[in-house]
Order: C-alpha cells, then structure tokens, then sequence
C-alpha cells in the first residue's frame, strides 16, 4: 500500500510537469504566433507584473527537469536492493518509450502525406526508431536523455549495488555529465541519485520532522536567469529536493496524490509525445477560428479558453494512445517476445541434454 501510495505522488508531479510543457509549447508555438500576445509574457515574465516575482525564471525546462528526476528516480527504485537483468531492462525501457512514438508518428505522417505533403523514408524510420530523433515530433529530443539516464542508473546497479558505496558512485558521474553539459542525462541519473537519498533519510527517520517543509519555498527562490545549463543545474536540483521532501512526508504526500483522477495522471507519458504533433495539426486553425470570429474580446481569456479545447484533444488522444499502445500492445509484444525467448532457451537445454 505504501508503494502504491508513493507512485500516486509521483505520477500527480509527473502529469503537472506535461501539462506545463503543454501549456509553454501552446503558448509560445501557437497562440504567441496567432495573437502576437501571450498569457506568460504579460504576467509572469513582465518585471511590472507581481506574478513576475512569483514565475521568473520558471520555464518548461522546469518541468523537463521534474521528469528527468522522476525517470531516474523510479528506475532507482524498481531495482533497489534487487537483482537486475540488464539486457532485458534495455529492451523493454526502449520498447516503452518507443512504441507510443512510432505508432503516433506513424499516423501524422499518414494525415500529412494525404494533406500532400512530402516525408521522406529516413526521416520517417528514424522519427519511429531512433529515441530522441525529432525530425517528426520536435519535442523529442528529451527521450534518448531519458533512455541514457536509466541505462546509467541501472548499470551502476547491476555493477555495484552490493556495495556500501554503490550511491556515491552517482556523483562522479554527475559531475562528468554536466562537464560534458549533457544536462538532461545528468538530470535524468540524478533523479536515481535522488531515490538513495530518500531511502537514507528514510532509514534514518528523519523523514518524520515536518520543518522539512520549509525546503519547498526555498527551492522556489533560489537563483534563477536566462536559460543556459546552469539554470537548467538549478531547476534540477529543486526538483531533487521537491521528491525528497515529498516522498519524506507521507502526510504531505496523501495532499498530493490526487487519488480520484488517478486514471488521469496514467496518460503523462503519451500526452507528452503526442502533444506536439496535436499541435502542429490542429491548435494553430483553433486559435485562428476563435480570433476571427471574435466572440472573445479579451486576449488572455480567449488564449485560456483555446487552450483547454486543445489541452481535452490532447487528454482524448494521449488516453486512446494510452490504453491501446503503452497498455495492450505492450504487454501484447513483451508478452511475445518473453514465450519466444523461454522457448528458444528450453530448445537449447533440450539439445545440451541429448
């Protein structure tokens, strides 16, 4: 019950994360393009507005920085202080990330094509294959930092996790990766980082002493700026700090799960794939329908009533992506490939004992 529990909490963070991504790509892709104005720039990046000192420097980075942690952190988790099976976990880690993109790309490239536009055949097989291409989806680019990042946690796993050491092997290598301004890998391992600390804090019961609380207002004010890998660094380790606190509270927790819409925050992961192509083929045309006809006078009003028309487009598409793909057609294919491989390995035994 209690791991379910911190799974609720977890997938609250998760869902709030793509729908600010959803909301900053719209905002600045899309409605900014159509009405030259935009809710963001007006209120909270506008140093005469008092939402400027409340939002500045809060970019969907942000959130990007929330799912590297939260990818990391359950990856830490799945498998701690149990034995792993790496090849297997490569596999299916890229089968999941991978079958909700290519069956989404598969069928924008499809409506593109009939609305007569050219895709070529390698930029279609590497948009579905290839994890962070982002030929077809621009907003892609992140997967193949997710993918790496838990390969790197569950290497270091499978290495070294009968180790007392094994957690501070997490920092050598984050130091590598922001040498290497691999911002979001670094985001994404610590996040596994992230989890070790929570089991310590936990083992020690600290997690009992609510002054932890005052943590979040101060992750809110620490320093900000303009978008470079240092804020990125920044918004990494408030994020870190957020799952710390959160997961160290379970009474905080049970304010967060948000158990009624629980079906809801399942769809995170498909929403965000699927988001900007919903985008690309129909916010745009939205927009321009409701400012031409004009029955909205006020910018920022029209600007949130477009979005939650897109945003319920999204939430449909993103479920029906959901249930059929990251659900059935999952477990269909994992479900396939696990009765080949045990055959095959029972053919083997099978010819060892003749």
């Amino acid at each position: 019950m209690e791991k379910k529990k911190q799974l609720e909490f977890i997938n609250t963070l998760r869902f709030l994360a793509v729908i600010w991504i959803v909301f900053a790509h719209f905002n600045y892709q899309c409605f900014s393009y159509y009405a030259q104005n935009n809710i963001l720039e007006k209120f909270c990046y506008n140093n005469t507005s008092w939402l400027y000192w409340i939002f500045y420097g809060v970019t969907g980075k942000y959130a990007v920085a929330m799912m590297c942690i939260i990818s990391g952190f359950l990856v830490a988790k799945k498998f701690y202080k149990k034995a792993i099976d790496f090849g297997k976990f490569l596999f299916t880690r890229y089968l999941r990330l991978m079958l909700p993109i290519f069956v989404t790309c598969t069928i924008y490239v499809i409506i593109r094509i009939f609305q007569g536009n050219t895709i070529s055949i390698s930029s279609y097989l590497n948009g579905i294959l290839w994890l962070g291409n982002s030929g077809i989806n621009e907003h892609l680019g992140y997967i193949l930092d997710f993918f790496l990042g838990n390969v790197f946690i569950a290497l270091l796993t499978y290495l070294f996790s009968n180790k007392k050491y094994f957690p501070l092997l997490y920092i050598p290598l984050i130091l590598l990766l922001y040498y290497m301004e691999k911002i979001w890998i670094l985001s994404t391992v610590m996040g596994g980082f992230t989890y070790h600390l929570c089991e310590t804090i936990k083992e020690k019961k600290l997690y009992k002493y609510w002054y932890l609380i005052i943590i979040i207002p101060i992750i809110w004010w620490l320093p900000r700026g303009e978008e470079a890998n240092k804020i990125y660094l920044r918004d990494t380790v408030a994020c870190s700090l957020i799952m710390i606190t959160i997961y160290c509270l379970p009474k905080l927790q049970s304010l967060i799960n948000l158990n009624k819409v629980k079906n809801i925050k399942k769809i995170s992961y498909s929403l965000f794939v699927t988001h900007g192509l919903i985008n690309s083929l129909c916010s745009g045309c939205i927009v321009q329908y409701f400012k031409n006809i004009n029955i909205i006078k006020n910018i920022y009003v029209l600007q949130l009533f477009t979005f939650l028309i897109v945003l319920l487009i999204d939430i449909l598409i993103a479920w029906i992506i959901y249930y059929l793909v990251e659900n059935k057609l999952y477990n269909f294919i994992n479900n396939l490939l696990s009765k080949i491989v045990n055959n095959y390995e029972i053919n083997l035994l099978e010819k060892g004992e003749k």
